[in-house]
This record gives structure tokens, sequence and C-alpha cells, in this order.
């Protein structure tokens, strides 16, 4: 058995697997497009975010723990993604494994799940020193937390930088070095944000992206990555 793309890049005219991998890969490795912004850095922060939270589960099964704090891992580790690499993440979650089993072993815990939901706020803790302190320690990457297709095409094909999904901090890296090699010259979006005097609600910067439908406003902040949703009161019927 095989698979056909049912997709015609001319008209009338199936095309072959070949051809389609050939066109989208053309596309994908050609210059970063403007309308691609709130995507990439939504792509880039999830990719890392799953990443990391993968890891730690491989981690609490070691000390057989069931990793049962995963929302609020969630939220923590994307807000140390806006500072650290995954590489970085990876050494607060191995840390507060450590940590937490041994708060278990020693009694201290009401349980394993007890000791389990501390992970989250001892990475959090741990990086807070580290920035506090301007300390970084980094750990190698892991056989069984592998990476993903979309991640490979994204960091080698689209961006054209292999390592940085891991190497650097997707918050920083945006900031630092996307924005400005591929969306410095976006001002409309700025002059917009500024017109209409748009801003994050967490961080106040103006940085921002908004999107909405007829009942709902969501709006991403690119220096925070705090994702905002502002619902209608009423459906007005026109």
């Amino acid at each position: 058995m095989r698979w056909l793309p049912n997709v015609a890049l001319e008209t009338g005219v199936r095309s072959t697997r070949d051809a389609l991998y050939q066109a989208l890969y053309q596309e994908l490795s050609g210059s970063v497009q403007p309308s691609w912004k709130s995507e990439l850095y939504a792509l880039m922060l999830s990719l890392a975010r799953d990443e990391s939270i993968q890891y730690i589960q491989v981690l609490a099964s070691e000390v057989s723990f069931v990793f049962s704090a995963r929302g609020r891992a969630e939220t923590v580790v994307g807000q140390l993604l806006q500072d650290f690499s995954v590489s970085h993440v990876y050494y607060f979650a191995r840390l507060a494994v450590k940590n937490a089993a041994h708060f278990y072993a020693t009694g201290n815990s009401k349980g394993r799940n007890h000791a389990c939901n501390t992970i989250p706020g001892n990475m959090l803790g741990t990086a807070q020193d580290a920035k506090a302190r301007n300390w970084r320690k980094t750990a190698y990457r892991d056989s069984r937390v592998p990476q993903s297709s979309l991640h490979r095409i994204l960091y080698d094909v689209v961006l054209k930088d292999s390592g940085a999904g891991f190497s650097k901090s997707p918050g920083l890296y945006w900031r630092d070095e996307l924005v400005p090699r591929f969306f410095s010259g976006d001002a409309c979006g700025a002059d917009l944000a500024g017109h209409l005097q748009l801003f994050c609600r967490e961080c106040e910067s103006s940085n921002v992206d908004a999107s909405m439908d007829r009942m709902t406003i969501q709006m991403l902040c690119y220096d925070c990555a705090t994702v905002s949703k502002f619902q209608a009161i009423e459906d007005l019927i026109d």
C-alpha cells in the first residue's frame, strides 16, 4: 500500500510526492514571511515547552512518580523559556526531580503526589536564583525525548539554525536575533498597536499582535509570551 497526494501544483495534474516535497521545501527554505510572525513565535514556544515537559515526565518515571502537575509545569516552563534554553530547563528539571525524590524518601512529604507536585515550583525557584546571580548550567539532549519532525523542519529548514531549538532561549532568540533579522521592517503592526493603544496586561509591552472573531479578541505578547483573551459580553444583532 502507498499513499498518493491529492494535490495539484498545476491545474488538472496530480502532483507526485517528490514534486510536492520539492515545492514545500523551496517555500519553507526561502525567506521568512512577515505574515508568519505570530505563528512562528507560538510554534517555537510550543515545541520548546512540549520537549521540556516530556523530559520532566521521563525523569519523574525514573523515580516511580506519576507526573500529575502538568498544568502548573506548562505555566512555569513557559515562563522560564523567556530567559532560558531547553538545555537550561533540562538542568532545572533534573535538579527538581532529584529534590522531589529526596523529599519523598525522607518521609517529609505526604506521599508521592505531594512530592511530585513540588517539581514545577522547585524549577522556578532554581531558575530565579540563576537569573538573580547570573549563573547558567546546561544539560545534554536525552534520546528518550527525540526531536520531532516539526522541530527539525523549523530549525533546520526555515530558520537554518539547527541547534537553536535546544541551546537558545526562545524568548531571547526571538527578541535578539529573529525580530531584527526578519521583522525589523514590520512597522505596520507596531503603528496599529500604538494607534489603538494596545499593550500586554502582564508586562505592558506594546510589542503585541491581536486577532479577533465575532465574540473574542486574542492578544499575543512577543516580549513575555502572555496570551490574553477578551470575551464580548453579548453578541449584538445587526
